[in-house]
Parts: structure tokens; sequence; C-alpha cells
């Protein structure tokens, strides 16, 4: 089921955020509850049995919708939850709405994904993470 995130889903993408932190992305930045819960504001979540499952976290912007953090829980990994996520954040944009995100440039799945879906590759930011690595920076 795809929903609109509440401030009560806090924990839970918390969670799945210190996941992707700790095992797959030690050069993201870290995230608060609090700054989580105060994202939960704007986006969607797919669940199942009151698990949360994937998010999507944005911000709207004058031109665009900003995504602020997009991620999978580990158990529900290569299964198609975010490309759904994602099919379902776009068709929702307003046409005259871009739609912007980044991602770690050795995040090779996840760029293949915003690529199969529309997004194209429109800047970088070089030394962005921790561990040295650029952002790639998207639109659709």
């Amino acid at each position: 089921m795809t929903r609109q995130t509440r401030p009560t889903d806090a924990e839970q993408i918390t969670k799945i955020i210190q996941y992707h932190t700790q095992a797959k992305s030690p050069g993201s930045p870290h995230w608060s509850l609090d700054q989580v819960r105060e994202e939960c504001a704007e986006g969607f979540v797919t669940e199942a049995n009151g698990q949360i499952e994937a998010f999507i976290l944005f911000r709207q912007q004058v031109d665009a919708w900003e995504i602020t953090y997009l991620a999978t829980a580990s158990d529900a990994l290569r299964k198609g939850r975010m490309r759904d996520l994602l099919g379902h954040l776009i068709s929702l944009k307003p046409n005259d709405k871009a739609i912007w995100l980044e991602v770690h440039a050795a995040n090779q799945g996840a760029r293949r994904l915003y690529e199969s879906l529309g997004f194209r590759e429109v800047g970088q930011r070089p030394k962005y993470y921790a561990d040295g690595a650029s952002a790639i920076l998207y639109s659709l």
C-alpha cells in the first residue's frame, strides 16, 4: 500500500536511514529523529503489515519537488518498491514542476533506476560525501 507520510513514521524511517548509512552508504549525512519527523511533512511510503518498505521524503520548491531522502528497507530491497514509489510521485507531479534528487556517484543501481524512469544527470557536487565521493544531480 502507498500512502502519504505521517510524523509517526519517523521512527521506522530513521531505522531504514541508519541501515543505509551504516551498511551501504557510510558517507551519507546523519539525520536525527527530529529531522526525519520534520521531513515527514511531505512524502510517501509503501508499507505491508504496518511495516514501511520504502519511503520518499521531499520538499516543494518554487520550480521543483526536491527529494531530500529516499530509501528501501533491507528486507524489501530488489522487489520494485522504490520503482513503484517513484512512479507514484512522478504521476502526481504538476507539469510545470521538475523533480530533483542527488545520489552517491558509486550507487550504480540507484542511478540506473532513476535513468530508467526518465531522470537525466544535470550536474555534480564534487567531494560532497564524507568518503570523498561526488553527488550526482538528477532532474526529471
